[in-house]
């Protein structure tokens, strides 16, 4: 009887330590499957995020070109302004110099 119980025992022990291993490979699964999951959707934000940054750097080079060429249009705009108002000047005071000039030749005769 004392041998009885004690191979019921030990059957008992060996199908629990049988039981705690199954447990523990089950559990290793399931945590290898979270972290592959989260590995995943760490690595899928990531790309996301570097999209994000990259449709973001390419809005901000587009955004700083485009205020590149409204500069120089202002700065070509600007350019011929002046151009016209010193041609204006010029013209204005070759007129005055030749209204002087003809009226000091008639003071002179």
């Amino acid at each position: 009887e004392a041998e009885a119980d004690a191979t019921a025992k030990k059957r008992q022990a060996a199908a629990l330590s049988r039981a705690v291993e199954a447990q523990l490979k089950a559990e290793t699964a399931q945590l290898q499957t979270e972290m592959a999951q989260l590995k995943a959707d760490a690595e899928a934000e990531a790309a996301q995020l570097k999209g994000e940054a990259e449709a973001d750097a390419t809005a901000k080079k587009r955004q700083a070109a485009a205020l590149s060429r409204a500069v120089e249009a202002q700065l070509k705009a600007e350019t011929a302004q002046l151009q016209t108002e010193m041609a204006q000047l010029k013209a204005d005071a070759e007129a005055e110099a030749a209204q002087l000039k003809g009226e000091a030749e008639a003071d002179a005769t």
